[in-house]
């Protein structure tokens, strides 16, 4: 059987590593994944290794196109296999040809008579499935937030861990709109650029005639997500002829909180480092689950309101 031409041939990337991390062999299916030929990728480290010079102008280490918020652990093991002789398995995220996806990547370390040790390894593009059991896994989740958690305050905290666990929310923050819908107010705030990381933001009061523009405010009044990068606000401030209120973001994500048809707030991440970080995926994922959160939220606001001060 010509092994060889089946390999060749399947959706999946099937690749080799020397032990010092270099590809020996990586099948073509690599191209259609993330945008490299194989003969581009062949020979070129899985993984950056001492005095290796970054390059540019091609491709130049593996490491690269995996996620930042998943590269340490990915490493660490295929890195442990290396070391112990021992097979490992890694879910993560990969820069493909339309942005970040899933994929699931297995492999075994492999030593034969008189040949070189290596990991022979398999890459499995697996978005679509990954991406809604983490929907189903945070959704599910919700029920128990609302009912184990002591207040509001808590409950934020849970939510914000809840979906950090499939989502890199380093820069995360909640927004409520007051009942005469003028003032918008930010409970929960979590910022690598506060030094307490934790702490609430001021109100924002809603005037149309502000010269700053609110992208919260703009989310709440019109009900709609949206996932931007720096230079397509930039361009809606000059349009609207508004200046940027806060720090600017390389990429920003938010989605409103709606509750029966009301919007009472939204949420938010973003990232002041890569614009590439969050995807329309991640944003698709973001309005599934800001529904059922919406709710925890309102019904947990109720329940506090009826409760004996």
């Amino acid at each position: 059987m010509n092994y060889k031409n089946l390999i060749e041939n399947i959706d999946s990337v099937i690749f080799s590593i020397s032990r010092t991390g270099r590809f020996l062999y990586i099948s073509p299916a690599v191209e259609k994944l993330v945008g490299f030929s194989q003969s581009q990728v062949k020979g070129q480290p899985y993984f950056y290794s001492p005095g290796h010079k970054k390059r540019k102008d091609r491709f130049s280490a593996f490491e690269e196109l995996i996620h930042p918020a998943h590269r340490r652990d990915v490493l660490t093991r295929i890195k442990r296999a290396l070391k112990n002789h021992s097979d490992y398995s890694a879910t993560y995220k990969i820069m493909g040809t339309g942005g970040y996806k899933w994929v699931y990547e297995q492999g075994r370390y492999t030593q034969n008579s008189g040949s070189e040790p290596r990991i022979d390894s398999i890459l499995f593009d697996a978005h679509n499935s990954i991406a809604q059991s983490l929907v189903n896994q945070v959704v599910s989740k919700i029920p128990c937030l609302l009912n184990t958690s002591r207040d509001l305050n808590h409950l934020y905290r849970l939510i914000h861990e809840s979906i950090g666990s499939i989502l890199d929310l380093s820069n995360f923050y909640i927004a409520l709109i007051n009942p005469n819908r003028d003032v918008i107010r930010f409970p929960y705030n979590v910022s690598v650029l506060t030094e307490e990381n934790e702490q609430p933001m001021d109100d924002f009061y809603i005037r149309h005639d502000s010269a700053f523009f609110s992208i919260t405010a703009h989310i709440i009044e019109t009900g709609r997500s949206i996932l931007i990068k720096h230079a397509e606000y930039r361009s809606m401030l000059e349009e609207k002829e508004k200046m940027i209120l806060g720090t600017p973001a390389k990429v920003f994500m938010g989605v409103p909180l709606t509750v029966d048809g009301t919007t009472i707030g939204a949420m938010a991440t973003q990232s002041y480092t890569d614009e590439n970080y969050f995807t329309r995926d991640d944003l698709d994922l973001f309005n599934q689950i800001s529904g059922p959160i919406a709710s925890a939220i309102h019904c947990k606001m109720a329940s506090s309101a009826c409760s004996p001060a």
